[in-house]
């Protein structure tokens, strides 16, 4: 009696092998897609938060703000010095305050930064801003609110 296997049996077998080896690459791809995506929107929603802590930590500690200017710009003086928020849009469209950047070089601004400064009653004064943050087509909008209180 011949032991093996037939060439039928053998294409067959050969068959099965690549429709599995098909489904079990189109799981990997897709969640190594997933992956990359989770990892982009995480990378937008830190650099967002970190920009909203810091300017809030800035406005609370003003002496006095101005918005009157540019189009979101937004001008925080403490203790002599001026330090100037705005969405660096000529150069890297970075969200930037005077020198220094707030987010990272991965992602981008355009000119969605807004501020808006209203007078309450007495020496209280509330800041509102708002911007959206870009990573390729992954896009995050944050906003803030700080109250200040002026001497």
């Amino acid at each position: 009696m011949k032991r093996g296997f037939t060439l039928v049996e053998t294409l067959v077998s050969l068959g099965i092998l690549a429709i599995l080896s098909s489904v079990v690459l189109a799981i990997i791809f897709v969640v190594f897609r997933s992956s990359e995506k989770i990892e982009k929107v995480k990378e937008v929603k830190q650099n967002g938060e970190a920009a909203i802590s810091v300017m809030t930590d800035f406005i609370r500690q003003a002496d006095s703000i101005d918005c009157s200017g540019l189009p979101g710009r937004l001008e925080v003086e403490k203790d002599g010095e001026t330090t100037i928020f705005i969405c660096n849009t000529s150069t890297s469209q970075r969200i930037a305050s005077n020198s220094a950047y707030l987010t990272s070089s991965e992602l981008s601004c355009d000119s969605s930064l807004e501020f808006s400064c209203e007078t309450g009653g007495g020496n209280t004064s509330l800041v509102s801003f708002s911007f959206t943050l870009y990573l390729d087509n992954y896009s995050s909008d944050f906003s803030g609110k700080v109250m200040l209180l002026t001497q």
